[in-house]
């Protein structure tokens, strides 16, 4: 899955859907802020400095889930729908 680039700038969600874990790889862009938002607009998570780490959604019982992330003044979204 991806983010067309919008400015050169890109997200790509790499899921490792048999342990309900994803991550997010923004290439040489730094992400300030990640958020998980389920469909109504309420934050689940919220991840300062996001550095690439491995993020488990396996607490939540939605399946649709909203990504957002800061990249230097930019938001970017992307729908994400987790799958059992």
């Amino acid at each position: 899955m991806g983010i067309p680039s919008i400015g050169n700038i890109g997200l790509e969600f790499i899921s490792q859907s048999n342990r309900r874990l994803f991550t997010v790889n923004s290439g040489n862009f730094q992400i300030a802020e990640l958020r998980v938002l389920d469909i109504y607009g309420r934050i689940l998570k919220r991840i300062q400095h996001y550095d690439g780490e491995k993020i488990s959604l396996k607490q939540f019982s939605s399946q649709n889930y909203i990504v957002q992330a800061l990249i230097r003044i930019n938001w970017y979204s992307k729908l994400l729908i987790k799958l059992k």
